[in-house]
């Protein structure tokens, strides 16, 4: 007969993850998780007074040329050349997939979310988030 069951992860959110309630009452910022890292999904930077940010503000369509694509390195942790000074984070090794949802980043904070529509060639907003997501501490 089973007596208890324990969940020891909830997506890529594991226990080891979690913190106590009196934790995070003590100090909230410091336990931030990555919205980017948790949802994996491949990410592009926006810089303040780039064309693409002032698009994804109101969201409008983007050229896929008009970003550079990055994704965590999933080897790294194994790779000869990973070191602690490095964030994992890596140009994207692959072109956009039909479909395909990408987190869009400025100052630190998630910004929204784009699909990439192939038959248009443009990505296309598919959430935007006004003041952005917080990305934690991790990083």
């Amino acid at each position: 007969m089973l007596a208890s069951l324990r969940r020891i992860a909830a997506g890529k959110v594991r226990v080891e993850d979690c913190v106590s309630l009196e934790a995070l009452e003590a100090s909230p910022f410091a336990y931030l998780l990555d919205p980017v890292k948790l949802l994996d999904l491949r990410f592009a930077f926006l810089d303040d007074e780039s064309k693409a940010a002032h698009s994804v503000a109101h969201g409008a369509a983007l050229s896929p040329g008009d970003l550079q694509l990055f994704e965590y390195d999933r080897n790294a942790a194994s790779s000869e050349s990973f070191c602690v000074c490095t964030s994992g984070v890596v140009p994207a090794s692959q072109e956009y997939a039909p479909g395909e949802t990408i987190a869009l980043i400025a100052q630190n904070k998630l910004v929204a979310l784009y699909e990439y529509d192939q038959s248009r060639g443009q990505l296309k907003s598919a959430c935007g988030f006004s003041i952005g997501v917080k990305r934690g501490s991790d990083i």
